[in-house]
């Protein structure tokens, strides 16, 4: 044999021992993905300076893994919020946020080079950023000088009345929205729980007023409920901040109903997902329909795991903004509602976000009624409303139920 032949024999052996200790390295550091997947996760990583956290937990062994492999682009200095793209694995979600904006499309494009070079990943899609504004609040005046609730002292004052209170005997319901002033007078004879901020560290309050609004709307069709502030949504907020705020619903809380005024353009296997766990768990999910008057689809309202809600005027005659359609549920008031607003103040306004607390509220009175262990699911909770509604006939909300006292 001569020294080439000897050469290249030994550089075989070389790239097989390599390639063997190498698998054992990376796996040491990333059970769930193989050598190859983590160094196209590290390439990507790093050629679009992406940065990877777990949507589900704070402390991620598995980040932690990827760390410690050194397959994580770390920024020098903190960046904005931009929405990036969610990966799906099994048993987890993991976020990917540019350091700067990057358009949808090109965020697509680089989705496709991680689903590529990534086996494991189940799905990657974009993560959307969440839509909650509906009419603006008008007729009552909002004091600029008014500072809302969004300090973590304040909103504890708000929440001291229920030292020592037992929520067992009470009907919880997450309003998951832009956080709730729980100093408000329309709350005083309620029970407000400490709630989940999925948008920092900080309480739960409500710069926006949004969350607010709604969460009166509830407290005034429902004396007994306890209402329970998800902040997923300040100036802004992504569909990320709603999987966080419902993974810790489902597994850390303690919660009966969940109500969505809130929602996303496009459909999304992340969300369709989680929420079906949390309907597997016994949650009963409200959603608001939207208000873009169109009938193809809001999310999550459309999804078969909620109950989607649209909004009507007095007469019980469709909001032109309301969305529409067969997948749409139930429909109630949601025109010129007054509730609370921020700061101890009041407004009116009208949309889906509106109608859908009235829902969550009939929802919570019949949880109410109920035998200690007794669960309702989604289909006997439409039976119900069926049966103290009307059927509603004509028109783009035909076959849903119309909730509430109408002048028909």
């Amino acid at each position: 044999m001569n020294k080439p032949q000897i050469l290249k024999i030994s550089s075989v052996f070389a790239l097989i021992a390599l390639s063997y200790f190498g698998a054992i390295f990376f796996q040491n550091r990333s059970s769930e993905l193989s050598p190859r997947s983590l160094s196209g996760l590290r390439q990507l990583n790093f050629e679009y300076e992406m940065v990877l956290s777990d949507v589900y937990e704070e402390n991620s062994l598995f980040i932690g893994e990827l760390a410690k492999a050194n397959a994580l682009f770390m920024p020098k200095e903190a960046t904005e919020d931009y929405p990036g793209l969610l990966l799906n694995m099994p048993g987890r979600v993991l976020e990917l946020t540019p350091t700067q904006q990057i358009t949808p499309i090109e965020l697509q494009k680089i989705g496709s080079y991680y689903e590529a070079n990534i086996p494991e990943l189940e799905h990657v899609e974009l993560d959307q950023s969440l839509e909650i504004e509906g009419e603006p609040v008008y007729e009552f005046y909002i004091d600029p000088n008014v500072e809302l609730s969004s300090d973590e002292d304040v909103f504890s004052q708000g929440i001291e009345s229920i030292a020592g209170e037992s929520r067992d005997s009470k009907v919880v319901v997450a309003v998951m929205d832009s956080g709730v002033d729980v100093t408000h007078p329309i709350f005083d004879n309620h029970t407000m729980l400490p709630g989940y901020n999925a948008r920092g560290r900080g309480a739960p309050g409500d710069e926006v007023g949004h969350g607010t609004h709604v969460a009166g709307i509830l407290a005034q069709n429902n004396a007994e409920v306890a209402i329970s502030p998800y902040k997923v949504y300040d100036r802004s907020g992504k569909l990320s901040d709603v999987l966080r705020a419902l993974h810790y619903a489902t597994h850390e809380d303690d919660i009966d109903v969940i109500n969505m005024s809130l929602g996303i353009p496009s459909p999304s296997y992340s969300l369709e997902k989680k929420l079906e766990e949390a309907r597997d768990e016994g949650i009963l999910l409200v959603s608001a329909a939207g208000n873009d008057g169109k009938s193809s689809g809001f999310y999550p309202a459309s999804y078969n795991s909620t109950i989607a809600v649209a909004g009507v005027d007095p007469t019980g005659r469709r909001l032109s903004s309301s969305n529409f359609g067969t997948w749409v549920d139930v429909a109630s008031l949601g025109y010129r509602v007054q509730s609370a607003l921020p700061g101890g103040q009041y407004g009116v306004k009208s949309g889906t976000s509106q109608a859908a607390p009235v829902v969550s509220a009939q929802i919570a009175k019949y949880l109410s009624e109920l035998e200690n262990g007794t669960q309702l699911s989604r289909e006997s909770v439409l039976m119900r409303l069926r049966q103290d509604g009307t059927l509603m006939a004509g028109g783009r909300l035909s076959g849903a139920v119309l909730l509430g006292d109408f002048d028909l």
